[in-house]
Formats: structure tokens, sequence, C-alpha cells
């Protein structure tokens, strides 16, 4: 890099370390502070530093968080924005999809200097229980458009000199079935913002504003010339196409297609989303956005290059976004979008896939799409009557390692069971990795997760299992995860099969849901598995005896290896030695 940015670089270490611990404290403030388990126990809100122009200098990364600011600068010039303000919003037609459904709000702050130089932007945004629309949880299968899935709210400013206005608080709790949570929630993210804001104007007083510009600018552009570097050097020039389905019974196809074809030429990429299938009149549509696929595509050159920060220099390599309006992955207004995982999660697949067909499959293995499950209790009054049950599954193999096993997205977790049973009529009672469920390979996909949920008392389940006919595949001879699967098991003893996407079905007390997750592609040739890493994955239970002897040539029995007969299944010992090595 051959810019010259003035500021030595100690400085601009130390006050990037700066920035980055601002992000860690908001990170534990707003989980400290805020009432809901969805922020407490699942840990679903994210949070980042910005600059002036809206570009992401610092966040905690999920699959989201960029293009959080431009939304608000569209509408509020810089030169009109005060120390004190405070923004917020969750509409993701009016944000252009820098969220993506509803219970997502966003409370964004201005961070000033001493002197009223803007430096940036502290912004967080979390899940919130409710936000109005039909059912409990703002999310329903029964939605056929986006008013259906509760109050939208354009990006405005809601409060001055830190404090919120309290017409607007009035307004938010009212549109709630849980009004303490999201009063709670909310003011948790502000807090987190006003803590960050404070962060930077320190660092800013301690080193100088122009030192902190000059390290902001210093970062991204040397993520941008990591990101150029890897792009031109290690993926290969040209056009690559990849189509993923998903199971489209609910709104009454066979499945719906997600498209992308990549292009490179150099050190840039274009992406091309427009032979998408067209949008559909139940929750699954997705508002795709430059930033979000930008942010998927940053994501996995980490894999390539584990220097490179995420920041808007490793998204600037994807110069554009084609998409076509009135398709699943940009709907027009006002689609339904609430469950729109599904296909957001298929969009992630076809950019790993094109990634992959890129650099000659030195990429990871697709990951399937997370479970939520929604029991709702009519029987019961508010606030709580409904329980969301979320569990991860498991992610796909690297060119370097297994598969994380049973992941919910990249920072939010499970909930664990001594939180649900006191506040729920519900009693878990079998909690459990499912064996056989990571795609087998070189490296093995992550296995997914068995969760039993007996209810206690009458009531109907909704639920959101991807994968359940499709499952994650493989790269570079990796076998395909395993699918998901829902059963319930009825006080009479029958067990019924039910499609992974569906909407209320009735449940009586004493019955038992079955959700069994899916697991993640594998990456290589199992065969070249090393034989002690097959034998440990059968005896800790990821992978049963048949598995390793059918698709790896391991015979084991009764968590011993059998050295001759895996001998005779995989070959001479030199030549298993030598795929081991490689």
């Amino acid at each position: 890099m051959t810019q010259d940015f003035g500021t030595d670089l100690i400085t601009r270490e130390v006050v990037l370390s700066g920035i980055r611990a601002a992000v860690d404290e908001m990170e534990v403030v707003i989980g400290r502070a805020a009432m809901s388990p969805i922020f407490r126990e699942k840990k679903d809100y994210f949070m980042g530093v910005y600059d002036p122009d809206g570009r992401m200098v610092h966040a905690l990364i999920g699959l989201s968080g960029a293009g959080l600011v431009q939304p608000v600068l569209e509408r509020y010039p810089a030169a009109s924005i005060k120390p004190g303000d405070i923004f917020f919003y969750n509409d993701p037609y009016s944000s252009a999809g820098a969220v993506q459904h509803l219970p997502d709000v966003v409370v964004l702050m201005p961070a000033h200097d001493r002197d009223g130089t803007l430096l940036g932007f502290a912004a967080a945004y979390g899940h919130v229980e409710d936000i109005g629309g039909l059912r409990h949880g703002s999310g329903s299968f029964d939605a056929r458009d986006i008013f259906n899935e509760g109050i939208a709210y354009p990006p405005i400013r809601v409060g001055q000199d830190f404090e919120v206005f309290e017409e607007f608080m009035r307004v938010l709790v009212r549109n709630s079935r849980v009004p303490d949570l999201i009063k709670g929630d909310w003011r948790a993210l502000m807090a987190g913002c006003r803590l960050c804001v404070e962060r930077l104007q320190a660092l800013a007083s301690r080193w100088g504003t122009g030192a902190y510009e000059d390290t902001v600018a210093w970062t991204i552009a040397r993520s941008a010339a990591i990101a150029e570097r890897v792009v031109r050097e290690q993926m290969v020039d040209g056009r690559y196409v990849s189509r993923q389905k998903i199971d489209g019974r609910l709104a009454g196809r066979e499945s719906i297609t997600v498209a992308a074809e990549l292009s490179k030429s150099g050190s840039a990429l274009t992406m091309d989303l427009r032979e998408s299938d067209d949008q559909v009149d139940v929750p699954l549509n997705y508002m795709s956005s430059l930033a979000g696929t930008r942010l998927l595509i940053a994501s996995l050159l980490l894999v390539l290059d584990e220097k490179l920060l995420i920041n808007e220099g490793a998204l600037s390599v994807l110069k554009s976004v084609e998409a076509r309006p009135g398709s699943i992955v940009r709907p027009n207004y006002p689609a339904p979008l609430f469950a729109r995982s599904t296909v957001k999660n298929a969009l992630a697949v076809c950019v790993a896939d094109l990634l992959s067909q890129a650099t000659s499959g030195r990429m990871n293995a697709p990951s399937p799409v997370y479970c939520v499950a929604t029991f709702s209790f009519p029987g019961i009054n508010p606030p709580r009557p409904a329980f969301a049950e979320t569990l991860g599954v498991g992610l796909g193999a690297r060119s370097f390692g297994d598969g994380p096993d049973v992941i919910y997205g990249h920072a939010s977790r499970n909930y664990p069971v001594d939180q649900v049973e006191p506040g729920h009529p519900v009693r878990i009672e079998r909690y459990e990795i499912r064996q056989d469920t990571g795609g087998a390979g070189q490296y093995r996909g992550g296995c997914g997760v068995r969760r039993d949920v007996r209810v206690l008392v009458d009531c109907t389940l909704t639920p959101r299992l991807g994968n359940t006919t499709i499952p994650s595949p493989g790269v570079a001879g990796g076998h395909p995860g395993g699918l998901a699967r829902l059963r319930i098991q009825r006080t009479s003893g029958v067990v019924e099969e039910h499609p992974g996407l569906a909407n209320s079905i009735p449940m009586q007390a004493g019955d038992v849901a079955i959700l069994e997750t899916s697991g993640g592609g594998g990456w290589g040739d199992p065969r070249r598995r090393p034989t002690e890493a097959v034998l440990r994955d059968v005896r800790e239970g990821f992978v049963s005896e048949e598995q390793a002897q059918a698709l790896y040539g391991v015979c084991v029995e009764n968590g011993a290896l059998d050295r001759e007969r895996t001998s005779l299944a995989r070959g001479p010992a030199d030549a298993v030695a030598a795929r081991e090595r490689a």
C-alpha cells in the first residue's frame, strides 16, 4: 500500500484497538441491560462503528450489519445531525434492505469530537420479541403483506441530547404485546450506542481527531487492498452460475429457486440475481441489498486470507448486484418478509458455491439454515403467550477443518434449557447431537441437533426448519449434510411427520415436538479423512459405525478399530497414509 496516511503505525494500531474495544463493550452492555431472553440468552443483536459517510469501520459480524447508516444519511444530511441525536428504524423497504424484517430494530447515534466535528456513528440492532402484527412475535405464515407483520418505522430522529422523545416511546410500546420487554431491549441498544459514542470521543480527545480519521481511512484502505489481492490472485477470471432450491410447498410451489451469477475480472466482482423465481404471497421473500451481499462475500474471503478485517474495504470488491423487482430476492412492496431466512440462506449457499467454483474448491462447504419453531399458547395471558424455540445446525466443513456443530448463526446462541422451562409451559426431554448428519468428507460437516419439546398445555406449532428436502451440498468431493426433520409424537403414541415450513399445527397437552436440524456439507473425499479422526468421531457419537465403514472405509466394532478390515476397505497401508497426508 503506497498511500501516506500521516499518522504513525503504532498510533493507528492503538486507535484501531480502541475502536474494536468500544464495539466489544457495546456487546457486553447490551447483553447485560436487555430484558428479553432473545437478547440476554440468544444474543440476537449486532453492533458496530461507522464513519461519517456510513462506511463500516468495525462491527460484530453476523451475516448482517452492513449499510445500517446510509438510510439515515439519505434523509438527514450529516450537517444537520447534532451531538446527542438518536435515530431509529426497522422497515426493510424504506431502508433498502439494511434490515430484513420488522422485529430487527436499529438504534443509531452520531459521535462528534469536542469541536463538533462528526467522527462517525455507533449503530446497534436486535431482534425484539414483538412489534405488532397478526401474531405474538410479529411473524406468521398467515401474513400476506408487511402490514400483517407489525409496525414499520422508517428512518426517523427519535431523540436529542441523548434523551429519547417520550412521545415516540409511548407509540413504540403501545404497539407491542410485550411493552416492558421491547422498552427494556430498546433502551439497552441505546445504552450500548451511547457508551460507544463516549469511547470514540475519548479516542479523538486522547490522540486527536486527525489521528482518529486517519486510522479509519487506513483500516478501510488496508482491508480493500487485501480483499482486492485475494480476488485478483486466488480467484480465476470468468463467469460462474449457481442455483439453490428451497421447499416451496407453503407457497403452493414444489420448490423455489434462488439463482446467482458471479462475474470476476481482475480484482472486481459483480453479481446477478435476476434469474431467481418470482416473489410469493407468504413471508419467505428476502429483500437483498448490495451491502448485504457484499457482507456474504467478504465473510468468505476470510477463508482465503485470515488477515482480512471485515470493514467497508473488504466489502468493496463486489461492485454491483442486479436483482429483478418482483422476485423472491427483491420483492415488491408490501410483500411479507418475516421468514426470509430460508431464502437468504439459499443465497448464501449460492455465494459459497460460486466462490468455490472460482477458487477450485478452496472454500467452505455451504451451511443449512437455522431452525425456529414457535409454540403459541392461546389460553395463556400476556406477557408470554408464545415461545419461539431456536436451534442451531451443523455448519459446512472448511478446507482446513471440520464444520462446527449446532451453531445458530455466527454470533447468536441456542436457548439453554434452564431458561426455557421456568418461563414457558414446555419441558425439554431430549437435547443431543444428531449422529451422521454432518456431511462426510476429508473434513466433516458439522452435525445438527435433536431437541424434544413436550408441551404442557394445548397450543399450536409453527415451524421454520430449512433443508428438510434439499440438503446442504458438499465441496471438493465432500458429501451433503443430513436433512432436517419434524415429527410430533401424540399422547396416543402415534408419530406424525410434518413439513419443515408449516402454519399453526395443533398440539395437545402432552404431545412432543421432535425437532431435528440439518448438518453442513463435507469438504473433500471422505476416504482421505485420517483413520484416527473417523475413530474419534465414532467414539464421540458424531458418526455411526455403519457410516464410518460405508462412507469412510473405517471399520469400527464396539468402539474398537478393526485394522485388518479397514486396510482392506481403504486399500494398502501406504496408499491410505498418502491419502491421509494429503
